[in-house]
């Protein structure tokens, strides 16, 4: 009975979070990316480890479905190999985490920074080389998503 709830309450919903996690948490690393003005550079790379995590984390529950169909006959091999894939999940989710949490740090000193250029100067319309921003239209903030949506399609 307790194999049959997990099978039927437990994993539908497991199937549906990987694609959530890895499509938004690679949108937001993407963001601060271009943000930073790095996401044309090596860096854009790292979009892709949370893909890999929803990936592992889809490995993993197909062979946690076939143990529980298979039960009482598991194989070690198969539980190995869904072991791997759970542990390949985890790390990729880690190894992501702590880069968002740098990324983030890095960003809100660039922030920090630049408003203290902004006092200095007097002038908060003006950054690099004393030229003046322009206002942002919709049109501008749309397009910029959808590069950043479609730079992490799978």
């Amino acid at each position: 009975k307790g194999r049959d709830a997990y099978l039927f309450n437990q994993l539908p919903i497991d199937m549906i979070y990987p694609y959530l996690f890895g499509v938004s948490y690679c949108l937001i690393l993407a963001y601060f990316l271009n943000k930073l003005g790095k996401i044309e550079s090596y860096l854009f790379y790292l979009t892709f480890l949370p893909l890999f995590s929803g990936l592992f984390d889809y490995f993993e529950n197909i062979g946690i479905i076939t143990m529980l169909n298979s039960y009482p006959d598991n194989s070690i091999i198969l539980t190995l190999i869904t072991n791997v894939f759970s542990v390949l999940k985890s790390s990729f989710t880690t190894i992501y985490f702590i880069i968002l949490i740098i990324i983030l740090i890095v960003f809100g000193k660039s922030k920090l920074f630049q408003n203290a250029k902004w006092k200095k100067t007097g002038d908060p319309r003006t950054i690099k080389n004393n030229e003046p921003l322009t206002a942002p239209t919709r049109n501008w903030r749309f397009s910029g998503f959808m590069k950043l949506y479609a730079s992490c399609q799978v």
